[in-house]
């Protein structure tokens, strides 16, 4: 965030609770799913990863926007994304 943005928010918020000053810059700052950050690490598309995974491209095209937890997906579900993804289960989940 640029500190002209930053500075911006002072006044609003100077004198605000701290956790609600908190809430607005996370606001600020879109979050990108660990899902989506391992695939591009592996340069791999939402369909590349759908076709060596074997779970359907819309249903990781949800957890990485965030429309479904990944936290909740069933356990094969996270086996099958954990190993197309070279990585462990927990390596999703954090």
């Amino acid at each position: 965030m640029p500190f002209s943005n930053l500075l911006a928010l002072y006044y609003p918020y100077h004198e605000a609770n701290e956790m609600k000053t908190i809430e607005k810059i996370e606001a600020c700052f879109p979050s990108v799913s660990i899902l989506k950050t391992l695939r591009q690490k592996r340069k791999l598309t939402q369909e590349e990863l759908a076709l060596l995974s074997g779970v359907n491209v819309r249903s990781i095209r949800s957890y990485e926007q965030g429309q479904n937890e990944l936290s909740k997906a069933q356990g094969d579900t996270l086996l099958m994304l954990a190993k197309a993804l070279d990585c462990s289960i927990e390596d999703l989940l954090k």
